[in-house]
């Protein structure tokens, strides 16, 4: 699992156009992977909207409980970065908020077993003398 923590910031469309050279209905979505809070992985992101700026990191909950940094300290220090300092200036928080992430990918989903026409209608069809019904159907193991 990990942490993501997001922020909306406030910020005039004028503002966003000219600090990320957008111009009118343009958005940027800027992705930052690596170590991005002092020494802890991790990812962050910063998007455009009309007049807002969303801004988040996502770290490993098993860094955080290894690192002891606070996780509201976290975004507190990605937005001193001084790639995301000068984007981020002069706005005023909105919203904030934390969620946990799963994490893994397709490696973490639970593997699916397909069967075509399984037992279950074949049966029915031979009972109830329906011609073959084509279907598929997932079993979770």
């Amino acid at each position: 699992m990990a942490l993501g923590i997001k922020e909306v910031l406030s910020l005039e469309t004028s503002a966003i156009e000219e600090r990320f050279h957008l111009e009118n209905n343009e958005g940027a979505a800027l992705l930052f992977s690596g170590r991005i809070c002092d020494d802890l992985p991790g990812g962050a992101f910063l998007y455009t909207n009309q007049q807002t700026l969303s801004l988040g990191i996502v770290c490993p909950l098993s860094s955080l409980t290894q690192s002891r940094v606070p996780a509201s300290e976290l975004l507190a220090r990605f937005k001193t970065h001084p790639a995301v300092r000068p984007l981020i200036k002069n706005t005023e928080s909105l919203e904030y908020g934390a969620h946990l992430v799963p994490e893994g990918g397709l490696h973490s989903m639970p593997v699916q077993y397909p069967v075509t026409a399984g037992c279950w209608w074949a049966m029915r069809c031979a009972v109830a003398s329906i011609p073959e019904f084509p279907c598929a159907a997932w079993i979770w193991r």
